[in-house]
């Protein structure tokens, strides 16, 4: 009979026992490591499996802020283990396994964040800049940008997403220069394929002014943008150039009264 509704797809209604109990499943297969490669590899498969069945039988009523971030903290350790496996050498057939993982692993992420409201979308984004900026995962090339744009295709409010990783950005400055170089590169990856319906003038400003900061320091500003020229000159020209007529005159707009008040506050 189990076999049968398996088939016909009609699945069982998760209890918020069975949730509970789930979760903690999850994340002693995913959030624990183990010396004994074997044994890793078969706690990330469960691991997976568990996630799917928490995509398709768990209620959203469930779900805390603590939840989503060590569901999506589970989700990136298992892309990080199909990733590693992915780069050692092994016939196609295997090669092909491994992808399909690694594939799996994105697909319940995307049915995972779809699932979720506004605040807790923004703080599955959150979640994955900081898995990826803790973990030092540039190291491996972790498909960072892949799920953050997964989140922004979903998010009523893009432009909070972008304030939210040029805040862990500028943060970074004064701790770690290099970490931040690296969430820069992420950002302007995103821009990339961003189709701007509507930039607020606000975006454009801050954007504006942190170039501006990186090419011609103040004392007073409150970050050292220097280091990160070649980036924030990415990320606007990916802006730029994803822009239609009207963001266009206004970012130019803009820059001109940037230039123009600075000129002016010169002695």
């Amino acid at each position: 009979m189990r076999k049968l509704k398996k088939l016909l797809h009609i699945h069982p209604v998760m209890t918020d026992i069975e949730f509970n109990d789930l979760t903690e499943r999850l994340y002693k297969c995913c959030l624990k490591s183990t010396k004994d490669l074997h044994e890793l590899h078969l706690r990330r498969q469960i691991g997976l499996d568990i996630l799917e069945d928490l995509n398709i039988r768990g209620n959203r009523t469930f779900l805390t802020f603590s939840h989503v971030i060590h569901i999506t903290w589970s989700i990136m350790s298992c892309m990080h283990h199909f990733q590693l496996r992915l780069k050692s050498g092994a016939l196609p057939i295997i090669f092909w396994i491994r992808k399909k993982e690694y594939e799996r692993c994105l697909k319940s992420f995307d049915n995972f964040v779809r699932q979720l409201d506004n605040d807790l979308q923004r703080v599955a984004l959150n979640s994955v800049i900081v898995f990826y900026k803790e973990g030092k995962l540039w190291e491996v090339e972790f498909a960072c940008k892949e799920m953050v744009i997964i989140v922004m295709e979903v998010y009523k409010q893009p432009e909070e997403c972008i304030e939210d990783m040029l805040h862990t950005i500028e943060t970074s400055t004064c701790f770690n220069m290099f970490e931040a170089k690296q969430l820069t590169q992420v950002l302007f990856d995103i821009l990339k394929t961003m189709k701007w319906r509507n930039m607020s003038k606000h975006l454009m400003k801050r954007f504006l002014a942190m170039y501006k900061s990186s090419i011609d320091p103040m004392p007073e500003d409150p970050f050292n943008y220097v280091p990160l020229k070649m980036g924030l000159d990415l990320c606007i020209m990916n802006i730029i150039s994803n822009f239609r007529k009207k963001e266009l005159i206004q970012m130019n707009l803009l820059s001109r009264l940037q230039l123009r008040c600075t000129q002016t506050e010169m002695p």
